[in-house]
């Protein structure tokens, strides 16, 4: 049973865009970068079986992604885009990529396409064994992320249709959940709290200083987007000022 572990990733001079506030354009390169190769490591280490792929249109993501032996699509220009709707809601290049992921993994002959994002601070084995273990016949698999989007999305490829388009963006977990439902798959809507948080806001960025400095799995309960974000954001420039080096080292079977 082949899988694919399809990672989007955008060009690094647009990334973190919504950090813009707190974040120069270096550090929300080093940001991004920073927990890209935690999602790499991460499933080098804990399911070295799963087929893995990056679609990025950006060198340095390549270059970073072939380091990992992570095999590499190159995004080409979107005049193809078949979902104008998902285009309005400034999600197009989202969107193709997770198509050109899903052709992919048809034309390999894969199985199952498991779509992630690079942004994914909190990884544990026992939260993707539990995703994995869904891989059923006809049936797809939605997690979604704190605010509603999609953070997973595990389909069966055989059973796909060809006109099936990607509708990423916000609320978008339900809306794939009722797309895929409407081609007559089952549909787990699987709550993973840990994988349910991303990086996307200032409010999100300064919770990695709760997560990095606190004991894995038990910090997640402490989270929340309430309190002085200013100074929870202070405690962790440093880190992203100081490089991918300083981050933490992993504890046990999570990163």
């Amino acid at each position: 049973m082949r899988t694919l572990v399809a990672v989007p990733m955008k060009d690094l001079r647009s990334a973190k865009s919504r950090l813009v506030p707190q974040l120069d354009s270096m550090q929300r390169k080093r940001v991004a970068l920073c927990l890209f190769s935690r999602g790499q490591e991460f499933l080098s280490r804990e399911f070295p079986e799963l087929e893995r792929l990056v679609v990025t249109p950006c060198p340095l993501v390549t270059r970073l992604a072939l380091e990992y032996r992570v095999a590499v699509l190159q995004e080409t220009n979107l005049s193809d885009q078949p979902n104008p709707i998902a285009t309005q809601r400034g999600q197009a290049g989202l969107n193709h990529a997770a198509l050109l992921a899903l052709t992919r993994a048809r034309t390999t002959g894969c199985d199952w396409l498991l779509m992630l994002p690079g942004d994914l601070p909190h990884l544990f084995a026992q939260e993707f064994q539990q995703l994995l273990s869904l891989r059923e016949p006809r049936r797809a698999t939605v997690v979604a992320s704190r605010d509603g989007g999609t953070n997973a999305l595990l389909l069966p490829v055989s059973a796909m249709p060809r006109e099936w388009t990607f509708d990423y963006g916000d609320a978008s977990a339900e809306r794939h959940a009722t797309l895929l439902e409407q081609e007559c798959l089952s549909v787990t809507r699987l709550n993973l709290p840990a994988l349910a948080h991303d990086v996307d806001t200032v409010e999100d960025y300064a919770q990695l200083a709760s997560w990095w400095q606190g004991a894995g799995e038990g910090a997640l309960s402490g989270f929340d987007s309430n309190g002085d974000v200013g100074a929870r954001v202070s405690v962790v420039h440093p880190v992203v000022q100081s490089g991918p080096q300083l981050l933490p080292r992993v504890r046990g079977r999570h990163a």
